[in-house]
């Protein structure tokens, strides 16, 4: 081939499971649809109907796929679209009248263009199926679509086998249902990585996933392990002296430019590229924080609309400027062709350095682009068609990357993650720990229920089903990474409390012999997830 290399983009989406919920509502969940997903998925149709040389892979974990599949969510989402034209139309009134400020009302008009376009695409283009949308992506070659955990359990502190297994087999049960296909590669909740993951995931059929690049090369972490990034891990560096910490001496000979196999397992790993990764994800060093973006913090008081941009560092509030969409689009173009350079220099230095072809993937929060990031879309836009439009680079997704540059040797992995320190501490510290001794009680508990019941009946499959889906929701790192953050406290720790106080109902009703099938279908409507959940994927694994 032509080419020097491949360069592999995955994106990857996740909500936790709100449907339905009282503390913001579905807000995240609409929010995410109308800032990210939908501009995303117009952004990626025009370049199919353009034929323009773009592939990627993008991940949903399978908690948020339903939630996107359930049938109340057009109509919530129309709701929660018009609450936000109504709010911007508000503004518009208030900027042309008393509050005379053209600006400010070319900014209003400018937000509300940007929800109704929303809104239209959901439904003229998509009609209102956001799954299908996804599918004839993937048919038409555009798109490889990842599977993931079933409710983005942290696995490397998942204590039992027969858990890893219901997990990463809900998943899998769940990709084939809304997308009529296997998948061929997985993403890691978080990039968390244990030593045997990759058995499980071969075992299922996996041909590669995803891991940190420190995760192949040791040393220290780099990227978002650093805790500079935008979001939430940020967060949690500024608020704990990080334990925990990865530590490996580094690994020379290994590099993020090969796909690898894993000791004897069948599966490919790619490790994440930092400086290509960073640049994207950094909070003060990434694209994102240029002066000229929208701000994502400030927002007006009662509209929520933005107005704002970045400013400068470390400016408050008070004294950030208004925002200027030409200012931010010469940015965007600056990023773009700064970022598809870059792509191309990792790629021809390694060629010329080694003779061969490398690959460098990068993979970043799908939230990241349009919500918190107002540009990022946009910008993605651009980068990609620089990207595919260079001949010295062979754009893949990647399944199509380990096919072009398969992996020649088998290393042994480290543990990490892509939480704060590389390790675990995001999901394992002074406020959480107590969390994964109830996690370990309902495993054994869930295993043992499972191994028992050989021959129920219909109300204590029904019974045992809906038990099976408790553990996997109560198993979400959702609920550790929101107190750890301090994002959703008290939502993540009565919302885990719920899935607790469920689940040892239920198995309390099952080992007294009174199984309330009634409360199992009751919970069931309540979450309204895995409708296949087979609760025998628990029984215990040698």
């Amino acid at each position: 081939m032509a080419a020097t290399g491949a360069f592999t983009l995955v994106l990857h989406g996740h909500i936790p499971y709100v449907r339905m919920r009282y503390f913001r509502g579905e807000a995240w969940l609409h929010e995410a649809l109308l800032f990210s997903y939908l501009p995303l998925l117009e952004m990626l149709y025009t370049l199919r109907d353009e034929a323009a040389p773009a592939r990627l892979t993008l991940s949903f974990s399978p908690v948020l796929l339903e939630q996107l599949a359930h049938p109340d969510i057009a109509a919530h989402f129309d709701a929660y679209v018009a609450d936000r034209t109504a709010a911007a139309d508000a503004d518009i009134a208030y900027y042309e009248g008393e509050a005379y400020n053209e600006h400010l009302r070319y900014l209003a008009v400018y937000q509300r263009s940007l929800f109704e376009a929303a809104r239209a695409f959901y439904h003229d283009r998509l009609r209102g199926d956001f799954i299908g949308g996804l599918r004839l992506l993937q048919e038409s070659g555009m798109i490889e679509i990842a599977a993931s955990a079933a409710t983005h359990a942290y696995l490397p502190l998942i204590s039992r086998r027969s858990s890893l297994h219901a997990q990463i087999h809900a998943g899998l049960q769940s990709y084939e249902r809304l997308f009529g296909r296997r998948p061929t590669s997985f993403m890691l909740p978080d990039h968390g990585y244990r030593l045997g993951l990759e058995d499980e995931l071969a075992r299922h059929g996996v041909q590669v996933f995803f891991v940190e690049g420190h995760a192949v090369r040791g040393g220290d972490p780099t990227g978002a392990a650093t805790g500079e990034v935008l979001g939430g891990l940020g967060a949690v560096k500024r608020q704990y002296a990080v334990g925990d910490r990865f530590f490996a001496d580094l690994r020379d000979s290994l590099s993020t430019r090969y796909a690898y196999t894993i000791g004897s397992s069948s599966a490919a790993v790619l490790g994440r590229s930092h400086s290509a990764s960073y640049q994207v994800w950094g909070e003060t060093l990434g694209y994102p924080g240029d002066f000229d973006y929208r701000d994502f913090h400030r927002k007006a008081g009662t509209s929520r609309l933005h107005y704002w941009r970045v400013t400068g560092k470390n400016v408050g509030d008070a004294q950030k400027d208004y925002y200027h969409p030409d200012w931010a689009s010469y940015k965007i173009e600056q990023h773009a062709e700064h970022f598809a350079h870059m792509i191309g220099d990792l790629l021809r230095g390694h060629y010329q350095r080694h003779s061969d072809g490398g690959i460098v993937m990068v993979s970043y929060p799908m939230e990241l682009f349009g919500w918190r990031w107002h540009e990022g879309v946009s910008w993605l836009d651009q980068a990609l068609r620089q990207i595919g439009y260079n001949h010295d680079i062979q754009m893949t997704t990647a399944a199509e990357a380990i096919r072009l540059f398969p992996p020649t040797q088998a290393i042994d992995l480290l543990e990490s993650s892509w939480g704060a320190g590389g390790r675990h501490f995001n999901w394992n510290n002074i406020d959480t720990a107590w969390m994964w001794e109830e996690i370990a009680r309902c495993e054994a508990r869930m295993e043992a229920l499972a191994a028992r019941y050989t021959q129920p009946t219909e109300a204590e499959a029904l019974t045992l089903a809906q038990a099976a889906r408790e553990a996997l929701l109560l198993q979400s790192g959702d609920w550790q990474l929101l107190i750890s953050t301090g994002e959703a406290r008290m939502f993540a720790m009565q919302r885990f409390a719920q899935h607790i106080e469920a689940f040892d109902y239920l198995a309390d009703s099952l080992d007294a012999g009174e199984v309330d099938a009634h409360a199992a279908q009751e919970f069931f409507e309540r979450d309204h997830i895995f409708a296949d959940m087979d609760y025998t994927w628990f029984r215990p694994r040698s």
